[in-house]
């Protein structure tokens, strides 16, 4: 009786805990838990990685039992072979038992780490809430006040007018673009002179009128509120045909103005993050996504000046510490190598725009890096903010010691200098020079699915690890043969030869052929990968067969 009562308090208790999240973001809360399920242990745990590679191990914060505690990436779960009792596959669960978290404790934290917000029902929470802006309290979180980032700017127009401005505000956009109140954050955009970013309006443009309006982007609250045509969620929001201007930090125009060297330049994606940077004396101006350096094969002129007059040396493309994760949703027909692969363009984009310096007489060296997460924190915000909190300094020193290191990796860092590098060399970073490599390089992941797009073929990893295709050999397909021949001395070799027949079988069952366009015998070469037809070139099939 005794065990049932208490079994029914424990159900009641759970259930009154639920009703104070909204079962959305409680269900985004631990999603993003659970992805990062390691973080979350770690928090508490020392962990330490296993000679065989698999997992994890280290002491059990119920029993204490040191080493029996075990933490398995690839089925995400967690289990003391000492107690027994502390197992499972959730951060909500690893907390509940390991730290002795009430359910609603325990969304709390998770909340806080993975800087989500968690709507609370509770009358005394609500009231909480409404204590401060959602800009207020977004820049609070990252550790920055109003004096950090307000700016010096000047009005456009014939009389000219200094005054003080925050580009943070509160504001929000009605179904027209028009900035009307609101509870959302309008982000304003300063050139490197302290005037407001001003664009050409798109229907100005057809009618040739040149009408200009001011540039600004807009952070929602609540971005699964806001979907896109793929009916993804997305948190930013700029004048439609606007373009991407530079964002330019007051602490950097200030240098600007006072004619202050900076060596070492950073450019990062997301204006809090320049902002933040620039709090604690690492220069930076921001993109608005990391596709969005330049413009139409230029430079921004800003950025040149910056550059030029402020004697850079070395430009830093930081990125933050997911730079080379896959997509969470993977998809049987969509690419893997999706997102390493736009990460891998904006490096090359990144690398030849500032090649273009050189017309101008201006040499810079070119690094692009990343942060390493430390405890869920990703960008170089999060790390100043939480894990760096009053030690703000130690990613200064970490740098620069990675810098000069041959292998350039810091605790908090990696860097590469790609000054002179070729689209190859670049491709290698994320394993993106050939099939193998990238599955090597991803390994632990696509082990776990049945079969994965890669390129334009399907590929699958076999029990031992290895990558073969997912669509087998027939026969008739098998374009080489193996015969052994043996030597005057008495060796056995094996010799290879090709044939022809059998390649051409292989690769017309895999969608490779020709298409004739006209009588006079001209073709071209394609794939067909239904519902897609591909114009290719014949070094594409040659490529295939060799991969």
């Amino acid at each position: 009786v005794g065990y049932g009562r208490n079994y029914f308090v424990i159900v009641g208790a759970v259930c009154v805990m639920i009703m104070y999240f909204d079962k959305d973001i409680a269900d985004k809360i631990k999603k993003q838990a659970d992805d990062h399920l390691l973080e979350v242990i770690e928090d508490f745990v020392t962990m330490t990685k296993d000679r065989s590679g698999g997992g994890y191990h280290g002491t059990c914060p119920c029993c204490g039992h040191t080493s029996n505690f075990k933490f398995t990436p690839k089925n995400n779960i967690f289990k003391c072979w000492a107690c027994l009792d502390m197992a499972g596959n959730s951060a909500v669960t690893f907390l509940m038992k390991g730290k002795k978290m009430d359910y609603s404790e325990a969304l709390k934290y998770l909340a806080d780490k993975f800087h989500i917000v968690a709507t609370d029902d509770r009358p005394a929470a609500v009231a909480e809430q409404k204590k401060g802006t959602f800009c207020q309290r977004m820049l609070k979180e990252s550790g920055l006040t109003k004096a950090d980032i307000e700016a010096t700017t000047y009005t456009v127009g014939e009389q000219k007018s200094i005054f003080k401005s925050c580009p943070f505000r509160p504001g929000t956009i009605d179904d027209k673009g028009n900035i009307v109140k609101g509870d959302d954050v309008i982000i304003e955009y300063y050139d490197l002179d302290g005037y407001p970013v001003t664009y050409e309006r798109k229907d100005s443009r057809r009618r040739g009128t040149g009408q200009r309006a001011t540039y600004f982007r807009v952070r929602w609250q609540f971005p699964s509120a806001h979907l896109d045509k793929e009916g993804k969620s997305f948190k930013y929001k700029s004048p439609y045909g606007s373009g991407t201007p530079l964002y330019i930090p007051q602490w950097i125009r200030t240098a600007y103005v006072k004619k202050t060297p900076i060596p070492r330049l950073f450019i990062q994606e997301g204006e809090k993050k320049a902002e933040k940077a620039c709090k604690h004396g690492i220069p930076s101006v921001a993109v608005s996504g990391i596709q969005n350096l330049g413009l139409n094969g230029a430079l921004p002129e800003d950025l040149v000046r910056i550059i030029r007059d402020l004697q850079v040396k070395e430009v830093v493309f930081l990125m933050d510490s997911d730079w080379n994760d896959l997509s969470k949703e993977i998809k049987i027909n969509v690419p893997v190598e999706k997102r390493p692969r736009c990460f891998f363009f904006a490096a090359r984009n990144y690398k030849e725009y500032m090649r273009t310096l050189r017309n101008q007489d201006i040499y810079v060296e070119i690094y692009i890096g990343h942060t390493i997460a430390h405890h869920g924190d990703k960008g170089i915000d999060d790390l100043l903010t939480h894990t760096l909190k009053g030690n703000e300094t130690a990613f200064i020193e970490d740098l620069n010691h990675a810098i000069n290191e041959k292998k350039m990796l810091g605790r908090f860092v990696e860097l590469f200098k790609i000054t002179s590098w070729s689209d190859h060399k670049l491709e290698e970073i994320w394993g993106l020079d050939s099939p193998t490599s990238f599955a090597r390089m991803h390994k632990e992941q696509l082990s776990q699915l049945p079969e994965f797009t890669y390129g334009r073929h399907k590929w699958k990893m076999d029990a031992n690890g290895n990558l073969v295709l997912a669509q087998p050999f027939d026969d008739d397909e098998k374009f080489w043969d193996e015969m052994e021949i043996q030597t005057r001395n008495g060796d056995v070799r094996t010799e290879i030869t090709y044939s022809y027949v059998n390649a051409r079988n292989f690769l017309q069952n895999r969608g490779f052929g020709r298409y004739r366009i006209s009588d006079d015998g001209d073709y071209r070469f394609i794939q067909v990968d239904n519902p897609f037809v591909w114009n290719i070139q014949h070094t594409d099939a040659r490529d295939y067969i060799l991969s």
